[in-house]
């Protein structure tokens, strides 16, 4: 077994234990720890890969993934008493735990006075792709420490995206939970509006599905080199379009919400679309 493809996991939730059963099943999963040891209850098939700390996984591992709740856990697991540094070796730890781009940064600077590298690597996808090797993941790491944890990624991931140095893994999760979230509330907005005027959601569904909504305002604003205004100085007939379209956004999304008003629903997603229609459109600041 190659020395990159020595993989272990802290953290044997949802994630993390499909995230060891898969490497398990690729052969490279070299040992576990959790915290709380009855979750081998679920797993009795890592047993025998039961490490009794971070450090002592350490041993055994050069590449950790640490897949559990939140910053100081991950601090606790990285640098605690008992963490991957007290092994001594240089280790790579994972940090899969959502959690801010600038606290990876500063853990990584600290880890490092430690002998251990600490990289983000961002997981998305849900239990069902972690526990089949169907995972997307996005990692911040220099281009050594990438290519060194190459292998293990590549065994969970179905895409495994190499975003830029130590945090911009996890800045671009946050991008992709912005936008998941961001189009849910929305869309609960919609269906509620909806539901309020007599229409269930299949057939909200098939008037997204069979119109352009799709098509052209999920995928066209992705299709434009950048979301930033376009310049003050732009030829005011290359702006003709945008500001028509504007308009008509404009235009209709209040009259959604007049209807909205009518029947009783509350609408602040589609109040704040129509505030910001112009920025959507890239209209000059004024």
């Amino acid at each position: 077994m190659a020395d990159a493809a020595r993989a272990g996991v802290v953290g044997l939730g949802m994630m993390g234990g499909g995230i060891a059963a898969t490497l398990d099943r690729a052969g490279m999963l070299a040992g576990v720890h959790d915290a709380r040891r009855e979750v081998l209850d679920d797993r009795p098939e890592l047993v025998d890969r039961w490490a009794d700390s971070p450090a002592a996984l350490a041993e055994r591992a050069d590449v950790v993934f640490v897949v559990v709740i939140d910053m100081p856990q991950v601090e606790q697991v990285v640098l605690g008493p008992g963490g991957l540094a007290d092994a001594g070796r240089d280790v790579v730890a994972c940090v899969c735990s959502t959690v801010e781009a600038a606290a990876v940064q500063e853990l990584a600077a600290r880890a490092a006075e430690r002998g251990v590298t600490v990289v983000d690597v961002g997981i998305a996808g849900g239990p069902d792709a972690a526990a089949n090797g169907g995972l997307l993941t996005t990692t911040g790491a220099d281009d050594a420490t990438f290519e060194r944890i190459r292998p293990c990624l590549d065994a969970i991931s179905v895409t495994a995206i190499h975003g830029g140095p130590v945090g911009a893994g996890m800045q671009l999760k946050l991008v992709k939970n912005a936008l998941s979230f961001m189009m849910m509330a929305a869309v609960h907005e919609a269906l509620l509006f909806a539901e309020e005027m007599g229409f269930g959601p299949d057939l909200v569904k098939q008037v997204a599905t069979d119109s352009n909504l799709l098509r052209d305002f999920f995928w066209f604003p992705m299709s434009r080199p950048s979301a930033r205004p376009l310049p003050a100085r732009t030829d005011p007939a290359l702006l003709a379009p945008s500001r028509h379209f504007a308009a008509i956004a404009a235009k209709d999304v209040s009259a959604a919400a007049a209807e909205a008003d009518r029947v009783g629903v509350d609408h602040p997603v589609m109040d704040l679309t129509v505030e910001l229609t112009d920025r959507y459109f890239l209209l000059p600041d004024q």
